[in-house]
């Protein structure tokens, strides 16, 4: 196998915003060549504050319910990197690209951006329609992120098998997952913009999670066995 950087990540979300009822798309890959507009689109902003303790602050509180209430938002969600609890993730839940350029050329979106500016230190924000399975993983108690960068020919045929995998297997504590590839080229830990794909993949816990992975001879080690499947197709 061929990693040029994969990154694992697991965060504590929570739901910040009550789903609407919009359906969600097909588990199939939805290449980039498609019309986004068309796409449910879920945008993560990971995030360092200026201060560790903004995050749960009412400044901040004040930043969320103002993008929950913007038309064209299905959802927003906001946790910390458990790994890592200065980082934290907030996702947004588009209901297409449209949606999304449409908020962000509109007059509220500067007064808004100047608040969220002032509280946020350090961002990376990426894009990516999750299809089917977003609202089981962004939902569950612990939401593992999963980022392949440099990935090439095969990758997301690779990935919708794994995902199936995972998702006829149901290991105990699985919520399922939401998985796509990322609309914008992205920078890897390496520094250099590459084509990515990403999976989010819903846990009771962190703990659960390991558990499942490390069981050797367990029918439950769904990630030992399906996770072949990921790793080709990497360039």
């Amino acid at each position: 196998m061929i990693w040029t950087c994969p990154a694992r990540s697991s965060y504590q979300l929570t739901t910040t915003h009550k789903l609407q009822t919009t359906p969600f798309l097909s588990s199939r890959a939805i290449p980039k060549s498609s019309r986004m507009a068309d796409l449910e689109l879920t945008e993560f902003a990971t995030l360092i504050f200026h201060d560790p303790t903004a995050a749960r602050a009412t400044p901040w509180t004040e930043v969320t319910s103002e993008l929950k209430a913007v038309p064209g938002v299905n959802a927003v969600y906001f946790g910390y990197k458990i790994e890592s609890p200065e980082t934290w993730v907030l996702v947004i839940q588009w209901t297409g690209e449209d949606a999304f350029k449409s908020y962000v050329a509109s007059e509220a979106f500067k007064p808004w951006y100047a608040k969220y500016k002032a509280l946020v230190h350090t961002e990376s924000i990426h894009q990516v329609p999750l299809g089917s399975g977003a609202r089981a993983a962004l939902g569950a108690p612990c939401t593992e992120v999963f980022t392949a960068f440099g990935t090439g020919a095969g990758f997301s045929e690779n990935m919708g098998n794994f995902v199936k995998g995972m998702d006829a297997a149901s290991p105990a504590g699985y919520h399922g997952t939401g998985w796509g590839e990322v609309v914008q080229d992205i920078e890897t830990p390496g520094g250099k913009k590459a084509p990515a794909a990403l999976m989010a993949l819903g846990w009771d816990s962190m703990d659960v999670h390991l558990k499942v992975k490390s069981a050797p001879g367990n029918r439950e080690c769904t990630i030992s066995r399906f996770v072949g499947q990921v790793q080709t197709g990497l360039t």
